[in-house]
């Protein structure tokens, strides 16, 4: 089985949106070997994966005269489209000649290059052409061999499209009507077939070539109308290949095979019912006898038909490019490269209606989907120079991506503006007389993609799109605005239209809004419940799984379905409210504890947009193995506590000042290594009292820990459980009216720069660091002082019992935190001292090396030579603190003055 499937990879070069962010190649070919790397650690080796073939398309080419892309040297390890096909394209045709079935599946996402290797452009042509043209090269050779004058060769095409699990007949429009789509049946012989499926003869490649731009035309019709998107769609186009000829007996056998060209993307109702089995089995009669009737007609008949009806239409695209020539008009903007330029609509002389089905008398531009009102938008085409304006107040139109309303009144467009119609009705208005003004002028015409429709779309809304100055990563934000802000748009039409009373927008999520350490800011979107006010922040994959189920509700009342709506824990515009939602976060910056003091923090809790939800208190304590408070330990260098046991508990008394609509709360956080969150209980009101104590015990204290808690900050996340009650004030509104009061507070431009803002700075979070490290300063030197003070004593209460020395253990002790320990009190230590002075009879000394200290030399003075000691706190100095506890026990000695 394995050698009749063949699996192949191909990397192309970089386009121009991943040259501008200056992306870094991850992938590396040798063989057929294919090599991956990590971008975030490009050191490391990265993953090998074997294929039959792994195609480097990436660099390392040249384009000749003629515009075929082809190595730019014989060691350029570059594989052109001729090797592409050699290695896959000629197994399926040898294939289909010997009467195999064979299938060619491209899988990959939108711009990934596969249209590129399957159908290419110019005379770059790729493996469905090629293929197609050498099956009639070998026809038409086969025809030449006198052997072969009493064989005859037919071939025909079809194209269908699997979406949402239906399949959809792109030769044949009218089948898209057909609920639930074209049924796929099983026959004894044939195997798997879908009824109704056109197959359309055809004599040469152009006849293919013509029929599946057909079918991409009617394909990119039925996208925009159904709103779908191509990146869910599978389209599969099967060119059915037949060799009759009579055996030695003189009976006409047959050969066929189907080669089946797959484009990967990334239900009838029941027969209880006695009239729907009556209608069933009266639509299979009349299947039948039009099988019947075509059955009848000769192979050459159906040829001769087929071409007839091609010649029509030939003529009528011919038509349409000489009118496009001269007659401004609009052509489609798609996702889908190969769906763009499919639909045009020209705008003659005089006045062009836009609008839906429902417009009497019928618009000239017919469009179906969402947000197109009956009367949507007017044309008018005066002497050449052509106006746009709404034709309804809430007919949504925008020009250049700003919104055209009906007090706006009448715009000019000109050559190359963008308009759209609705919410996923782009086109770009081509004036052939303005465009040859601006050619003659000099001026130079940029080419409109959607990409650079949507980027002016969302720079519109309010988003910084300018690409000067910007980091990879905000490239890549951009990118994904880009992609988002269409199916965000296309939501909300959909909740207006189905009164689903929600409201989608753009959330700008930084890494540490989602309680990580790093990373790159994401792209999610917060649907607001807008009878209760609830919010929920979907991330990018939840909503755009809800949305194509939004996108199939939406069909489903749009076709008439009696039962489009769903119960609510299926409805994909519903949340429940129990749902946990994050509230804020705050950040609380370690660094005390790498010193061990002691933290107590009153955070304010902030959102994604940096907007304060209350506050949060967090205590951290040092403390002994068995809980108890450590009394003014504290170490000046954090390299101190490696190797050593270290102890604390990290505590949240309380939270305050929560937002209202947060009936329970409770708070979650990892630490260090920890893989799990720790949780709070969850407690009730507005100002929960957590009571939450955990201690952490480390032991030994390593130099990655010491690390983390001098770079990292930990991370608390607030989470809330919100109110299920409904304002009352808008139990009798829609959607509409209840977006429109939305929209009476802050506009949804002034929102998105906002939420742009909060994740391209950082001022608020290094503020609070400087904070946090500013209170951690000031307990410091409260300690520092403090032992001073008590250093201090020491010596005063030395000078009262006319003593002028000091143990060094015990002013270490002072120093090292221990005093608390080692001490009873100051005044007898003094007295210890008295009496080993007396004892020993020795003079005073600073300091003294040896357990009992004995030396000739002068006694010598903390203070300036020949002067006396400075005033304040200052106290003598004393030997460097052992690092072997038992030294501690050594009676060493200072003077003091």
């Amino acid at each position: 089985m394995a050698e009749n499937v063949k699996v192949a990879v191909r990397v192309r070069p970089f386009n121009d949106r991943e040259k501008a962010r200056n992306a870094t190649l991850i992938i590396n070919m040798v063989g057929n070997t294919t090599t991956i790397k990590d971008p975030a650690n490009l050191s490391e080796e990265g993953r090998k994966f074997t294929f039959d073939f792994s195609y480097w398309s990436h660099d390392g080419y040249r384009e000749r005269d003629d515009g075929y892309l082809e190595k730019a040297s014989a060691g350029s390890n570059y594989a052109d489209q001729s090797m592409v096909f050699e290695d896959l394209g000629r197994g399926v045709l040898d294939n289909a000649w010997k009467g195999y079935n064979c299938s060619l599946f491209a899988y990959g996402q939108t711009g990934s290059g596969k249209s590129y290797s399957m159908v290419g452009y110019g005379n770059n042509k790729g493996i469905v052409p090629i293929t197609c043209e050498q099956l009639f090269v070998g026809i038409d050779e086969k025809k030449q061999n006198p052997d072969a004058k009493d064989v005859e060769f037919q071939v025909s095409v079809s194209m269908l499209e699997i979406y949402n699990e239906q399949v959809r007949d792109l030769l044949n429009p009218k089948t898209a009507s057909i609920k639930g789509g074209l049924k796929v049946r099983q026959h004894p012989s044939k195997g798997f077939y879908v009824e109704q499926l056109v197959t359309a003869p055809v004599s040469s490649y152009d006849d293919i070539d013509r029929k599946i731009n057909e079918g991409t035309r009617n394909r990119t019709v039925a996208a925009t109308n159904m709103n779908a998107t191509s990146s869910r769609a599978h389209t599969i186009v099967a060119i059915n290949f037949s060799q009759k000829a009579p055996n030695e007996a003189g009976q006409s056998m047959t050969k066929s095979s189907v080669i089946n060209l797959v484009d990967l993307a990334g239900r009838g109702g029941g027969d209880e019912e006695v009239e729907e089995m009556k209608r069933s089995m009266e639509e299979q009669l009349r299947r039948n006898q039009e099988e019947m009737e075509t059955m009848k007609m000769t192979w050459e008949q159906r040829l001769q038909e087929e071409a007839a009806q091609n010649q029509e239409k030939l003529q009528a695209e011919r038509r349409k490019q000489e009118e496009m020539k001269v007659i401004p008009h609009f052509w489609n903007l798609n996702e889908d490269p190969s769906l763009t330029g499919m639909v045009v609509h020209f705008v003659r002389e005089g006045n062009t209606r836009v609008g839906n089905k429902k417009a009497d008398p019928p618009a000239d531009v017919v469009l179906i989907g969402l947000s197109i009102q009956a009367e949507h938008a007017l044309v008018r085409n005066d002497n050449n120079v052509v106006y746009l304006k709404p034709a309804a107040a809430d007919a949504k139109v925008l020009v250049n991506g700003k919104p055209l309303t009906t007090e706006d009144g009448e715009e000019e467009l000109h050559h190359n503006d963008r308009v759209m119609f609705g919410s996923n009705h782009l086109y770009v208005f081509h004036h052939p007389q303005d465009l040859a003004k601006q050619e003659k002028s000099g001026k130079k015409v940029e080419k409109v993609t959607y990409e650079s429709a949507q980027e002016e779309i969302a720079q519109n809304t309010g988003f910084d799109m300018d690409k000067e100055g910007k980091s990879k990563n905000e490239m890549l934000l951009q990118e994904d605005l880009i992609a988002m802000m269409p199916m965000v748009n296309e939501a909300n039409a959909m909740s207006e239209e189905l009164d689903k009373k929600c409201r989608f927008e753009i959330a700008l999520v930084s890494p540490q809004a989602r309680g990580l350490k790093e990373g790159r800011t994401e792209v999610s979107v917060k649907m607001k419940n807008l009878e209760n006010g609830n919010d929920f922040m979907w991330d990018r994959n939840k909503f755009i799984n809800r949305k194509y189920l939004m996108q199939e509700m939406y069909q489903n009342y749009v076709e008439g379905d009696a039962n489009w709506d769903v119960e609510k824990d299926k409805d994909p515009f519903w949340e429940p409210p129990d749902t946990e939602v994050l509230v804020g976060s705050v950040h609380v910056y370690l660094q005390s504890l790498a010193y061990l003091v002691e933290l107590e923090e009153n955070l304010a809790i902030t959102d994604y947009r940096g907007a304060e939800n209350g506050h949060l208190t967090v205590e951290i304590e040092p403390c002994a193995q068995d809980g108890s408070p450590l009394e003014d330990d504290f170490v000046e260098d954090p390299q101190e506590l490696i190797g050593s046991p270290m102890h604390f508990q990290l505590k949240v008394p309380h939270a305050r000042g929560l937002p209202n609509k947060y009936v329970q709360s409770c708070v979650k956080y990892k630490f260090y290594l920890d893989e799990k969150s720790t949780n709070t209980n969850w407690i009730a009101g507005v100002n929960p009292n957590f009571q939450h104590t955990k201690q952490f015990s480390y032991s030994p204290v390593t130099k990655q820990f010491v690390e983390y808690l001098n770079t990292q900050p930990l991370i608390l996340e607030v989470w809330g459980k919100q109110t299920s009650a409904a304002d009352k004030q808008r139990a009798n509104m829609s959607t509409k009216q209840m977006v429109a009061m939305e929209k009476g507070g802050l506009n949804l431009n002034e929102q998105n720069r906002m939420a742009q803002k909060r994740v391209t700075t950082q001022d608020d979070e290094e503020k609070q660091k400087l904070t946090q490290e500013v209170s951690l300063m000031k307990k410091m030197n409260e300690k520092m002082d403090k032992k001073l003070m008590m250093i201090q004593k020491l010596v005063d209460e030395a000078k009262a019992a006319d003593s002028s020395t000091l143990q060094v253990e015990d002013v270490d002790a002072i120093l090292s935190g221990n005093f608390s320990r080692k001490f009873k009190g100051t005044s007898g230590v003094v007295k210890e001292i008295k009496k080993y002075e007396k004892k020993k009879s020795l003079p005073n000394i600073n300091p003294a090396p040896a357990p009992t200290p004995s030396t000739n030399g002068p006694a010598s003075s903390n203070g300036p030579a020949g002067g006396s000691a400075p005033p304040g706190n200052q106290a003598a100095k004393s030997a460097p603190p052992s690092n072997k506890a038992g030294d501690m026990n050594k009676s060493t000695a200072c003077t003091v003055q």
